[in-house]
This record gives C-alpha cells, sequence and structure tokens, in this order.
C-alpha cells in the first residue's frame, strides 16, 4: 500500500474519532447523558433508520477534517521529497 493511502486511512480514523468525540461531548452537555445513554444516542445516529440526516453530518464533518489533514500531509511530503 502506497504512503499516500497510509496517510488518508489514518486522517479519516484520526478524524472519525475527533468528531465522535466532540458529538458525544456535546450531546453529553446538552442532554445530560450517562454512558448508557450515550450509548444508546449514539446508537440510534450510527444504526437506525431515524439516525440518517445525523449520520450523514456526522460523515461529512469526517471527511471534511480527515480530507483537510490528508491533504496538508500530503503536500508537506511532496515538498520534502526529493
Amino acid at each position: 500500500m502506497s504512503f499516500a493511502a497510509h496517510i488518508t486511512i489514518a486522517s479519516f480514523l484520526a478524524a472519525a474519532h475527533d468528531v465522535m468525540l466532540e458529538w458525544l461531548k456535546r450531546a453529553h452537555e446538552q442532554a445530560g447523558f450517562d454512558k448508557d445513554g450515550l450509548r444508546a444516542w449514539w446508537h440510534g445516529i450510527m444504526e437506525q433508520k431515524s439516525g440518517r440526516e445525523s449520520r450523514r453530518q456526522f460523515f461529512s464533518e469526517v471527511l471534511n477534517k480527515a480530507n483537510t489533514v490528508s491533504h496538508r500531509l500530503l503536500m508537506f511530503q511532496s515538498s520534502h521529497c526529493c
């Protein structure tokens, strides 16, 4: 697998983790969910048909963040390459 592919995958995973934490913290602060409440809320977004729009918004945020980071890393790598 190419270096660029590794950067892209790592950027996506890091962005997904970061955005997920932002969403969970916001839900905890706004709704006061405990861990079971957060788990049920997250499951509703990610697994249920009713969470489709929230899921789309989540992945849109993840992709925007991952693309920004990945692009910067790729630009950095190409500017320091042979």
